[in-house]
């Protein structure tokens, strides 16, 4: 999944998807939260993700929360709006082992709810965007490890 997307679903279509696999979905206070359709998510922006409640044990349940869309490493001790690097995206060869990525892939694994994600084509100065979507559903998460 490429820096952009989003998801544009009721909130509802997680709790019957999480059902079908019987991974309960739980909730602050009980309720399920008004998350709002959002076309365009982008780096800095809050947004929805799914993680577990005990990651010892996935089927304790997972929960939604916002979470900000940018990884800040664990070894950076300044301030947040001090970290420049976008850390959005890791090649899966790396993940495990670069100094960026490693904490959070072993700790922090989450997934993220989109309706879709966008592409760029073409050189720097004639980019082109493409919306891509799921054939065969509505809704699709994709594993992320920066929470």
């Amino acid at each position: 999944m490429c820096n952009r997307f989003g998801y544009l679903a009721p909130i509802s279509r997680l709790v019957d998807e999480f059902s079908q696999v019987r991974i309960p979905l739980v909730f602050k206070d009980g309720a399920i939260p008004n998350i709002e359709p959002r076309e365009h998510i982008r780096p800095t922006n809050t947004a929805a993700i799914i993680r577990p409640i005990d990651p010892a044990d996935p089927f304790v349940g997972v929960e939604i929360v916002d979470a900000r869309w940018w990884l800040i490493p664990f070894f950076h001790r300044k301030s947040v709006k001090e970290w420049k690097p976008m850390c959005t995206n890791a090649r899966a060869e790396t993940l495990a082992s670069a100094a960026t990525f490693r904490e959070a892939f072993k700790r922090r694994r989450c997934l993220v709810p989109a309706t879709h994600f966008f592409e760029w084509t073409g050189k720097t100065a004639e980019r082109g965007r493409g919306r891509c979507t799921s054939a065969k559903s509505e809704t699709f998460c994709c594993p992320r490890s920066s929470y």
